[in-house]
């Protein structure tokens, strides 16, 4: 298993997704459609002396969702939003985080870097997306 596969996993438990496919790198272009898409970054936060490494895995939290110039359904994206981020920050006060046993890491936090921002407007459907990380230890 892998970094990402861990995040979506993990992802899948939030309720704001129930039910919905998360596809990895690949946002469809169906409404109600989910991706976690990585962002290149520098992987290392910071090193230890004892060869310890806190690392990080960007991400984007991508989504798919009716867009017009209906107030209701641009509430629905703004809710989502609130939501989703709500979650992530309750799950990381609460220690549950995704499971990275199987890679030999310890996962760390999990947070929102960058609040929801709607892209790629178009006549029916938009791009709405979150960025955020996982940080996680590894030993050397």
């Amino acid at each position: 298993m892998s970094i990402i596969e861990s995040v979506k996993n993990y992802l899948e438990s939030c309720p704001d997704l129930s039910g919905k496919a998360i596809n990895i790198n690949y946002l469809s272009p169906e409404r109600d459609s989910f991706s976690i898409d990585n962002v290149p970054k520098n992987p290392v936060v910071k090193r230890y002396s004892d060869g310890e490494s806190l690392m990080q895995f960007c991400f984007l939290m991508a989504g798919r969702s009716v867009y017009d110039s209906d107030a209701y359904e641009n509430m629905q994206i703004s809710q989502f939003f609130e939501s989703f981020e709500g979650w992530i920050e309750r799950q990381n006060s609460l220690k549950i985080l995704p499971d990275l046993s199987d890679l030999g890491l310890t996962p760390v936090a999990i947070e929102v870097t960058k609040s929801g921002t709607v892209y790629d407007t178009a006549r029916t459907s938009a791009r709405f997306q979150i960025e955020a990380r996982l940080l996680y230890r590894k030993k050397n």
